[in-house]
C-alpha cells in the first residue's frame, strides 16, 4: 500500500457528514480497485488506530498536560507518511472533540 493510498484512506476516515466514522475500505477500493479487500480493511484499521492515538494526544494538549510539538512529533514518528493536510485536519478535528468532552 502506498503513502498516497494511506493518506486517501485517512482523508476518508476524517470526513464529517453521512460517512462520519464509517469504514473506509469500500470507498478506498472505489478509488484504488487494485487493493484487495483485506488490504482495504487493513487501511481502515490503521486509520482508526491513528485517530484514536491522535485524539488522545490532542486532548492532552487541550487540557495542558502535553506540549503540541511533542504530540505532533509522536504522530509523525509512528506514521511518517501522513501528509500536512491530513495532520492539520486531524488536529483541528481532535481539538473539536477535546472541547466537546
Amino acid at each position: 500500500m502506498t503513502d498516497e493510498m494511506l493518506n486517501h484512506a485517512l482523508r476518508l476516515s476524517l470526513e464529517f457528514g453521512p460517512n462520519w466514522l464509517k469504514p473506509v475500505d469500500g470507498r478506498l477500493r472505489e478509488k484504488y480497485p487494485e487493493l484487495t479487500p483485506g488490504k482495504a480493511r487493513e487501511a481502515d484499521a490503521i486509520c482508526k488506530k491513528i485517530r484514536d492515538f491522535a485524539n488522545g494526544g490532542i486532548a492532552m494538549v487541550f487540557h495542558g498536560r502535553q506540549q503540541e510539538s511533542v504530540v505532533r512529533a509522536a504522530i509523525m514518528e509512528k506514521w511518517p507518511w501522513i501528509d500536512a493536510e491530513n495532520l492539520s485536519h486531524m488536529w483541528s478535528q481532535g481539538m473539536y472533540y477535546a472541547m466537546k468532552d
